[in-house]
């Protein structure tokens, strides 16, 4: 990430192989995520004012917004990959699916309440608290690292990527914990269900989907945090080039 810190705009001195990716990115593609992110920040907010849910409306409709705003700096990025267009994509998508994963925190809370405290490994009320605050605190020292990272000094670039590191890594272990006891909670909901002959989903079509679309959601936002450690990674030891090789 470093290597571009004193290019504001494309020209001979600073052609797009001196920018992060090393490629302008296709506007097309971009713009089809973008739409998509928007549609969805409508859609979220439409729903959530109907069923009158506060704090899981503001977690998807800054998390959808804060994803289609990142797309929009990607499109700017493909007339130039650097100065604003960079700091727009960079802290938009890094920091959204935070927002997007403290729904899905607030779900898990509302599914054990649903389906039976009993199973619970943790009572449901401690769900939001534990890992929406452990959230908070990666959304915070991200915003810090993305603000550093977008600087346009080479020591501050430095802090910022290995604070950005620090705070997805810290959200990869909040997610694996909320993961294994959800897991923990599915395998003795579906044991008790063996046992009793009483499926607790069945009939609730509506419900069946939303548990597979978060558990969709929630791999997908996983595999992004793995991902993004390994990019920070690369683009701090300036391997850029070798990374997207391989």
């Amino acid at each position: 990430m470093s290597k571009n810190y004193r290019c504001d705009s494309l020209s001979p001195a600073c052609p797009v192989s001196r920018s992060v990716y090393g490629y302008l990115p296709n506007i097309p593609g971009n713009a089809i995520f973008c739409a998509i992110f928007f549609i969805c920040t409508l859609v979220q907010l439409y729903f959530g004012i109907r069923h009158k849910l506060r704090s899981f409306t503001i977690a998807l409709v800054v998390g959808c917004f804060g994803e289609g705003l990142g797309y929009v700096g990607r499109i700017m990025m493909h007339s130039n990959p650097f100065g604003a267009s960079f700091k727009i994509q960079i802290c938009c998508l890094v920091l959204a699916p935070s927002f997007l994963a403290a729904g899905i925190y607030l779900s898990l809370k509302h599914l054990v309440l649903h389906l039976g405290v009993e199973k619970s490994r943790i009572k449901p009320n401690w769900y939001p608290p534990i890992f929406i605050g452990c959230d908070v605190f990666s959304i915070l020292l991200q915003a810090g690292g993305g603000g550093a990272a977008a600087a346009e000094t080479p020591k501050l670039v430095q802090i910022g990527d290995k604070m950005i590191v620090a705070g997805i890594s810290f959200q990869i272990a909040t997610m694996t914990i909320c993961g294994a006891l959800a897991i923990d909670y599915a395998l003795r909901t579906w044991r008790a269900a063996k046992k009793s002959g009483i499926n607790p989903l069945k009939g609730q079509s509506k419900l069946q989907k939303f548990v597979i679309s978060t558990s969709f959601a929630f791999v997908f936002i996983y595999i992004r945090c793995v991902y993004r450690v390994a990019e920070m990674v690369c683009y701090f030891f300036q391997l850029i080039s070798e990374c997207y090789k391989y």
